[in-house]
């Protein structure tokens, strides 16, 4: 979007690309990534709601004013602090990788189809693991206790032959 452009006593926007006049414009994110790892780096693109996830949960109209004004969100954070504490979080990305061409040249475009913090997703997996492991564990109990049971009341069986055998003895 272009500067607003006076026209008929209102201000308009305007679209760079498709010159579409608009009196208030949509923000929204478009941000390009470069994700880097023990394997090398690539770039990627994230746009909108998973963007926003990535900003920590603030929409790109209040991240704009938050520029613009020189103003601190709700957490105390400035402009350049979000960004920030973007990019220092282990995130885990799924991403989705589509060949194109563009001006007869062919290429791979990453674009970034979910977003989660990896704390976060560890947190879950333990959780989930824990969980599984103590269902395991009790299962084992339950079988456990069924198989000594029987054994128990097969001892004291025998223990109540031997005591009618040694009694007919003494008989």
């Amino acid at each position: 979007m272009q500067q607003p452009q006076e026209g008929e006593g209102t201000s308009l926007w305007q679209c760079s690309s498709c010159s579409k006049q608009c009196e208030e414009p949509v923000e929204t994110y478009l941000v390009n990534l470069t994700l880097t790892d023990t394997s090398g780096s690539l770039r990627a693109s994230l746009i909108a709601e998973r963007a926003e996830i990535l900003m920590g949960a603030i929409k790109a109209a209040q991240l704009r004013q938050m520029q613009l004004q020189q103003t601190l969100d709700p957490q105390g954070r400035s402009f350049n602090d979000v960004f920030t504490d973007a990019s220092l979080t282990e995130w885990f990305l799924k991403l989705r990788a589509a060949s194109e061409t563009y001006m007869d040249e062919s290429r791979i475009k990453f674009r970034v189809i979910a977003a989660e913090p990896l704390q976060q997703r560890l947190k879950e997996a333990t959780a989930e693991s824990l969980q599984l492991v103590e269902r395991l564990l009790q299962t084992l109990l339950l079988l456990h206790q069924q198989h000594v049971q029987p054994q128990h009341h097969l001892q004291k069986q025998h223990q109540q032959q031997q005591q009618q055998q040694d009694v007919q003895r003494l008989l």
